[in-house]
This record gives structure tokens, sequence and C-alpha cells, in this order.
């Protein structure tokens, strides 16, 4: 018992420590504002119980490249670089029965993000096996000395981010579990691919129940975090995405990408558009996604700087602030099709529209005031914010970037984070620009 339990000690801290405007006929775009031309870690053992649109159900499955992980699967460890995202604009339709809200909005992801280290333990028993073997921590003897474990180990450098159940990758982890439960890899593909934008599926998109195996599998999950939290950059929930694809490749991608969109929705509505290729037209609560393929004009290496307050807004609080009569009222389908046909630099700016914009605002007055700041500066094509906020991006390059970072980034209390538009190879995962 004592033997085992130093192993999975051991196992814990190796982990741990392994670190030309194209105008739209017919429509006059919305008027807009004018402008001128310490770490502190904590761990914890959860025990589990020709169109540019693609369909989201027919991405072809991850394919067996994996080197945008600084280790492969083999090895049992992958780090993954987590990134967050914008939304180019953000139309809330109506309120449901339900109490969430119908979307429509223009996802884009971006370079600036977190780093999720990701581990497979040694199989763990089943319940119904003997228990005499199981340590408090989980450790235990089993054949051979290898060491039985029952729970995901999770830590994070940040102060404040939850360690247990509650977490996002805590959650994933927990869901692919639960999901791939007794199944094994799909078989390989057939000679002929599904074409992405097609209906229907093909061999891939069916789990196989081929080898109904005895042992649950768990994982020591390492989260370094940058993203701050009520930024409406979709941080957690980028989390949850890269959890869920690392698990996947670790456990010999027992699920289709297609099956992994579906089961997102399950932890929240931003999970799904991170497993997009980094661009996509997001509807429902957010849960519908569809693939965007389009460069030009959302060219990748796209630069813009993201703004972060020290201010925090929870996303039902702006919510709870929403004057539906002072929505906007352009169609979110001639947005998309704006971005899609002049891009993000040239295109008018009333095209970037956000419905959570003026009830954050009017919760804090103070980013309404950040925003006309940020609208000063030249080199600037475009500002506003993102989601529910309180951050604030700029599309482009500041003519004085160092004079901007001296007046802004560090100044009471606010954080700049200069990045870039980013995309994904189909079959690999995002990488950070900074690599």
């Amino acid at each position: 018992m004592k033997a085992s339990t130093t192993a999975l000690s051991v196992i814990l801290l190796v982990v741990v420590a392994s670190r030309e405007t194209t105008p739209i006929r017919g429509f006059s775009p919305p008027s807009s504002s004018s402008r001128s031309s310490s770490s502190s870690r904590s761990r914890v053992a959860i025990s589990s119980s020709t169109s540019p649109f693609a369909d989201a159900t027919a991405v072809p499955p991850p394919s067996s490249s994996s080197s945008s992980s600084s280790s492969s699967s083999s090895s049992g460890t992958l780090t993954l670089f987590s990134p967050c995202k914008i939304n180019l604009f953000l139309r809330i339709l109506r309120r449901r029965a339900d109490g969430y809200h119908d979307l429509a909005s223009l996802f884009q992801a971006v370079g600036f993000g977190d780093t999720l280290t990701l581990s497979l333990l040694p199989p763990a028993k089943n319940d119904e096996e003997d228990d005499d073997d199981v340590g408090e921590d989980g450790g235990g003897g089993g054949e051979g000395g290898r060491g039985m474990y029952r729970g995901d180990a999770f830590t994070c450098n940040m102060p404040g981010v939850p360690t247990d159940d509650t977490n996002l990758v805590v959650r994933a982890l927990e869901l692919m579990r639960r999901k791939t439960r007794g199944t094994t890899r799909p078989p390989p593909p057939p000679p002929t691919t599904t074409t992405t934008g097609s209906s229907g599926s093909s061999a891939n998109d069916v789990m196989h129940d081929i080898d109904v195996g005895d042992h649950d599998r768990y994982f020591v999950a390492d989260l370094h975090k940058r993203v701050p939290a009520q930024a409406g950059l979709g941080g957690g929930s980028a989390n949850a995405a890269t959890a869920m694809w690392g698990a996947n490749e670790l456990l010999g991608r027992p699920a289709t990408l297609s099956q992994l969109i579906e089961w997102s929705g399950e932890l929240g509505s931003d999970v799904t558009f991170f497993l997009s290729c980094g661009t996509a037209y997001c509807t429902g609560r957010g849960e519908v996604m569809t693939p965007v393929d389009f460069d030009p004009p959302l060219s990748p290496g796209t630069r813009l700087s993201i703004v972060k307050p020290d201010l925090g807004l929870s996303t039902p609080t702006v919510f709870r602030a929403l004057d539906y009569d002072r929505l906007s009222s352009v169609d979110p389908e001639v947005l998309r099709d704006a971005f899609l046909g002049g891009g993000v630099v040239d295109i008018d700016d009333g095209y970037y529209v956000n419905d959570l914009e003026r009830p954050a605002f009017d919760c804090l007055p103070e980013l309404r005031a950040l925003k006309e700041r940020l609208l000063g500066v030249e080199g600037f094509h475009h500002v506003m914010m993102s989601g529910s906020g309180t951050s604030i991006y700029c599309i482009g390059v500041p003519d004085d970037m160092e004079g901007f970072m001296a007046e802004f980034d560090g100044r009471d209390g606010v954080r700049v984070f200069n990045t870039k538009f980013i995309r994904r190879e189909e079959g690999r995962w995002f990488e950070s620009p900074d690599d």
C-alpha cells in the first residue's frame, strides 16, 4: 500500500512539473459611432461516477498526426494550447422559455490562451471489484505492482480557479470517460473520404462497442491559465474543449470529431466552437456551430490587441441589464455575409454589432470610457467589446505601439494582450503562435 501511494505521488509530481470593401447591395450598414481614419496551486482527486459553410457533423475525424502537442499521445502525456475567442458580432435574438437566449454570432479564435498538460493514469478497477487494494488517494496494489487509480487529479496556477468537479476541465474528463466507456477507437476510414459540407455519415461517424474494457481511465491535468475570468473570451469553454480533444487522443481516439462536437453541448454554450477550425457561425445558445471556411478575408495572422480592465461582469448580470427594445434589428446573416465579403479591416464599423455592449456599459460606465479612449488610438480599425465583457478588442496595430502600451498596459488595472487570429488544420489541434 505504501509503495503504491508513493508511486502515485511520483506520477503526479512528474506530470505537474513538466511543463477593397465589398458593399452588400440593398443594405446600408447600421449607424455607429464614427471614428477617425505568485502562483497558487491546489490539487484535488475527483472520483467519477462552394458554400463557405461546412456541416459540423461531416467534419473528418482527427488524423494520426498530432504534432500540435509537445508530447505524443503514445508517451501518455500531452501539452496542448487552449486558445480564447472574440465575437466579431453578437446578436441576441430572443429570450427562450427555458431562460436562455437565442443568439447569432461569428466567433474567431485568437492566439492568446492557456496551456493544458494532460496525462493518462494506469487503469482503475471497476467499483464491483475488490476495494482492498485501493488507498485513500486512489493508489493501490494490482497485478505486477501497478497502481490502480480512481479519480482525476487537477491543478491550476491561477488563484480562485476551482479545482473540484465544478471546473469545466474536470467535467470534460468525466464526460469523455462516461461517453467512451467500454469502447475502442473506430476502424480505419473507408477509401473514399466524406466531403466536408455533405450530409450523411461515414464509417468514422460511428462509435464501435467491439472491445468492452474492464477499467475506467483517469487523468492528471495541470492548467496554466493566462486568460482572465469574466473577460468575454471563452477561456473556460476553451479549456473544456481542449481537455476533450486531449483525452480522446490519449484514449486512442475512440470518438470522432462529430461526436466530440455533439457531446460538447452538455458542458456549455461556447465549448462547441473551440472544436471548429477557428472560425464559426454559432446560433442557438451558441452550441449550434457551423464552421466557416474562408481565407481570405478572415486571414490567420490578422493582428489585434485585447484590452482587459481589472473589472468583471458575470454573464447573468449583463443579461439582466439587457433592454430588449434597444437591441439591434440587423439580420445576423447580413452581418455574417458582410464579414465574409469584406473581411475584418475594410468593413464598415457599423457591422461590428454586440447587443451586450450597451448593457455592460450601463453596468460599468468605466468600460464605455475605456472604449472611447481606445477609439482614439491611431492604427486601430475597429474597437468592440467581446461577448459579455469585460474585454475590449482592437483590430489592427497601433501606429505607436510603445506609446500605446505605456498608456494602457499596467495602468489602472488594465492589461493588454497583443495577439492575432489563428486557425488549426483538420486533424490537428491549435498551436500557440508563440511556439
